[in-house]
């Protein structure tokens, strides 16, 4: 619970510096200013109201939700450190701009707005690219064979799933024809009740010394057991 105020409180904060840097850069009306506060605290709750939705709720609706809710995230992220960078050559360079400020501050809102979207999708376009095997060679007196070995973390498996993404990439470990496998955290994100075929298509996965795994900080969010 003490992770979940902390999160809120930091998430929150981020939020209304951003929109505080709005509000003075476009000159907003006080109307203007209060709904986007409104909307802050609405959307800076997302995150903890999407991890307790039903799951009797269609999971359409629900992954809908924490897509929206984890995009605007990502999109909240930059905009805070891009407004905070902003911020800081402004108060170095206050001196020499103070004059023409008024002139281009909301161009400059205008400018962090759009290179914030534009890395966002830069993002999902690099997520979506077919993940790539990078492999390492190491010799030691302790290794009497030749091993090979897979290692793979962060699949966040839950709402934001895709049992055909983890199909390819097991066509892919399965062609690496590796002795071990070692999982290095992170593995399941959320909602584990929806997670059987991929649980069984994991399973499946079989190596002749054995499949090996540590927990991430991810496996403790929808319950240790579980996630085990």
């Amino acid at each position: 619970m003490l992770f979940f105020i902390a999160f809120f409180s930091v998430y929150l904060s981020m939020h209304i510096f951003v929109w505080f840097r709005f509000v003075k850069q476009l000159y907003l009306s006080p109307k203007a200013t209060a709904a986007g506060y409104i909307f802050c605290l609405i959307m800076a709750l997302t995150p903890l109201i999407s991890h307790y939705l039903p799951l009797t709720l269609p999971q359409f609706f629900v992954y809908s939700f924490w897509q929206v809710t984890y995009t605007w995230l990502a999109i909240i992220f930059y905009l805070f450190v891009f407004q905070l960078l902003v911020f800081l050559v402004q108060i170095i360079t206050w001196p020499f701009i103070q004059k023409i400020w008024p002139a281009i501050s909301s161009r400059v809102a205008i400018g962090i707005a759009l290179t914030c979207v534009l890395v966002v999708v830069y993002g999902f376009y690099e997520a979506s690219k077919p993940v790539k095997v990078v492999s390492y060679k190491f010799e030691s007196q302790k290794i009497r064979q030749d091993i090979r070995l897979v290692f793979l973390s962060d699949l966040h498996l839950g709402v934001q799933k895709s049992s055909t993404r983890l199909k390819k990439l097991i066509k892919l470990i399965q062609k690496q024809e590796a002795d071990l496998i070692i999982f290095g955290g992170d593995v399941v994100n959320d909602h584990l009740e929806w997670l059987d075929d991929e649980a069984l298509q994991l399973s499946k996965l079989t190596v002749p010394y054995g499949k090996y795994g540590v927990l991430g900080n991810h496996e403790f969010y929808p319950g240790l057991d579980k996630s085990i």
